[in-house]
């Protein structure tokens, strides 16, 4: 297993723009949770019920927000991109839910969810995770013309084999030949 440091926390810069912002949406989440614990058990002491319960509810989901911001910034498979879908859609149904009770707060969640769920439904995002979704074709399709680098220029490094990419100008992205993937 990885080692934690800040490198390997801030979102990587290979990855597509919209694992970036969903990363962030789960950083985001992980502080207003602990936040919202907090508020919690402070309404729950000024009513004297303690609050106990709601500091450790607010650290148990921003742990598991924070975790699985980390699997999809640090690993590339399906189970780092399934998790981060189903801890998105279960935002979804909890704000859906909570739509009668506390109406901004739950639209507010619904749009931050729906739009999580948007961006790694998108079929580039799961070829970037090696998933497949029926109806979908194959997520990674070796490019038809990669230009390699400009003469005198090196080329970009893969961050996880360390080989040479190639620009495909087609997606307007860099692709590693040997583990075939797109950057």
């Amino acid at each position: 297993m990885r080692e934690m440091s800040a490198s390997n926390i801030y979102p990587n810069p290979y990855h597509p723009r919209e694992v970036q912002i969903v990363i962030w949406i789960f950083y985001a989440s992980a502080v207003l949770t602990l936040l919202e614990g907090i508020w919690g058990a402070m309404m729950a002491a000024r009513y004297g019920l303690g609050g106990g319960g709601a500091i450790l509810s607010g650290i148990i989901f921003a742990a598991i927000d924070f975790g699985a911001g980390y699997l999809l910034n640090n690993y590339r498979t399906a189970l780092a991109y399934w998790v981060a879908i189903v801890l998105l859609a279960l935002g979804f149904l909890s704000s859906l839910i909570s739509l009668f009770a506390a109406p901004l707060t739950a639209i507010i969640g619904l749009a931050i969810s729906g739009y999580g769920i948007y961006l790694l439904w998108r079929p580039h995002v799961q070829a970037y995770y090696g998933v497949s979704t029926a109806g979908l074709p194959a997520p990674v399709q070796p490019p038809q013309q990669a230009q390699p680098a400009a003469q005198g220029q090196t080329p970009p490094r893969c961050p996880v084999c360390g080989g040479p990419l190639v620009y495909v100008p087609q997606y307007r992205r860099w692709y590693c030949p040997k583990c075939k993937r797109y950057y």
